[in-house]
C-alpha cells in the first residue's frame, strides 16, 4: 500500500469532513447522526499536537488522525486524546495500525505517555482494534448515548503507564 502520512493542510478540510461525515451517517464510530460542515476540521486541528492525513496517490486523502490535548491544564500535559478514521475500503489492511504508530511516535517526541480513546459499545471493530494494540478498558459510561434510536455505552480506553 502506497499510502503516506503528512500533516493536514487547510486544503484537506473537505476530505476530513467527508470522511468524518461518512461515519456520522453510517454506524457508531461517530456519535452524531447528521453531517457536519468544514468546521469539524477546525475542531480537530485547533490546539492539536498533530493532525495527520493518510494520502493515497490515486485516491487522495483516505483517512486522518488527530492527537489532541486531553484537558487544557498543565497537570495533563503528558496525556492526549486520539481520534482516527479511514475510508471503509482502507480498513483491515494495516493502515490503521500504521496511523496509530505515527501518532504514538509524535506523542513520545512530545513527552506524552498516556493516550486515551473513547469508543461506542456498538463499535466492536474499534474496540477490538484498540485492545489488540495494548489499550486497556479503564471506564464504561453505561447507556449515556442514543444514536439511530439505539442506546450505547461509551467505553474509555487508555494506553500508557497506568493503562
Amino acid at each position: 500500500m502506497d499510502v503516506t502520512f503528512r500533516p493536514a493542510r487547510k486544503t484537506d478540510r473537505d476530505a476530513v469532513r467527508d470522511i468524518f461525515n461518512h461515519y456520522a451517517v453510517h454506524g457508531f464510530s461517530v456519535y452524531r447522526e447528521n453531517e457536519l460542515d468544514g468546521r469539524i476540521f477546525d475542531f480537530f486541528a485547533n490546539g492539536a499536537h498533530a493532525l495527520l492525513v493518510a494520502e493515497d496517490p490515486a485516491r487522495g486523502v483516505v483517512g486522518f488522525g488527530a492527537l489532541r490535548r486531553f484537558k487544557p491544564a498543565p497537570a495533563f500535559d503528558a496525556t492526549a486524546m486520539l481520534t482516527y478514521f479511514l475510508l471503509p475500503d482502507f480498513t483491515g489492511g494495516g493502515l490503521g495500525s500504521r496511523l496509530l504508530a505515527e501518532l504514538e511516535d509524535i506523542a513520545r517526541r512530545r513527552g506524552i505517555d498516556n493516550l486515551l480513546a473513547h469508543v461506542s459499545s456498538r463499535n466492536e471493530e474499534s474496540l477490538r482494534f484498540h485492545l489488540k494494540r495494548d489499550f486497556a478498558v479503564v471506564g464504561r459510561l453505561k447507556g449515556i448515548g442514543v444514536k439511530f434510536g439505539k442506546p450505547f455505552d461509551v467505553i474509555w480506553l487508555q494506553k500508557g503507564p497506568a493503562g
